[in-house]
């Protein structure tokens, strides 16, 4: 909202405004909506609306998880890739945005989790109701941007030894790993974590003790054990497959905020 009319209004607007759809843009590209509401006194009630105007920008391939449309968008024009490793090398002030994107980005409220547990106690879910599962298995940002942005970001270290930023991004990234948000119960979400902790230690941005090195490895073989859910077109078959993944993913995303919390001052 850039001009406020009052903020009840303000939310309300908003909200109605996340279920509208809008014609596809041609690939690649993406809509820009534009959409100005003129409030007028109840003595003028028929005030003039501007028409809606659509423009269309160059942009890499879309991605499904539309709460990190705008992370990803500003990810992407702030560095050019190298053509060998296809990753960043961020200089100060670039390093700077990505970090504040990382911080800022959205998090999983508590009512995600609470939703996917009431989906899940239906015992003979409709094919709308499995899809609406799956949409709200991803909604989570960290399966993919952030794991593009923490590439970048590890990769210029990695480059770039003695990069000013070093002391702001371990103490980013260890504010994701010790769980000071609500974390995606997926096995996709806790793969990425794993992956993105592993690039961490590759690039040398993070040294593990042979001990911790132990620890972090029994739990990369305990996610290797959890039983996936694969794609199906029975709902009712797709809700236990569900169930039983995040039944088994909670004990070592537990396992894996431990270590964390244990390790992370040392790291």
């Amino acid at each position: 909202v850039i001009q406020s009319v009052e903020p009840k209004l303000d939310q309300c607007i908003a909200k109605k405004l996340v279920n509208w759809a809008f014609t596809p843009p041609p690939d690649n590209k993406i809509a820009k909506v534009r959409y100005p509401f003129v409030f007028a006194p109840v003595a003028d009630p028929i005030a003039k609306l501007k028409t809606k105007t659509m423009e269309t920008v160059a942009t890499p391939p879309p991605q499904t998880f539309k709460k990190c449309s705008q992370i990803e968008s500003e990810y992407s024009g702030l560095c050019v890739r190298e053509e060998e490793s296809g990753e960043c090398i961020l200089d100060e002030k670039q390093m700077g945005e990505l970090l504040n994107l990382l911080r800022s980005s959205p998090k999983l409220p508590m009512s995600y989790l609470a939703d996917i547990d009431k989906m899940l106690k239906n015992p003979k879910p409709t094919i709308q109701e499995g899809q609406l599962i799956i949409a709200k298995l991803a909604e989570d940002c960290w399966t993919t941007v952030h794991m593009g942005i923490w590439k970048s970001i590890l990769h210029t270290f990695k480059m770039v030894p003695t990069h000013s930023r070093q002391a702001e991004a371990k103490e980013v990234l260890g504010e994701r790993t010790t769980g000071l948000e609500v974390h995606s119960p997926t096995l996709l979400a806790l793969n990425q974590d794993l992956a993105i902790l592993d690039k961490a230690v590759e690039s040398g941005f993070i040294k593990l003790s042979a001990v911790a090195k132990k620890d972090f490895n029994n739990i990369h073989v305990a996610a290797k054990k959890v039983p996936a859910a694969s794609e199906t077109t029975d709902p009712a078959k797709l809700v236990a497959m569900v169930r039983k993944e995040l039944k088994a993913v909670k004990p070592v995303r537990t396992s894996l905020k431990e270590w964390s919390k244990k390790n992370w001052k040392k790291l």
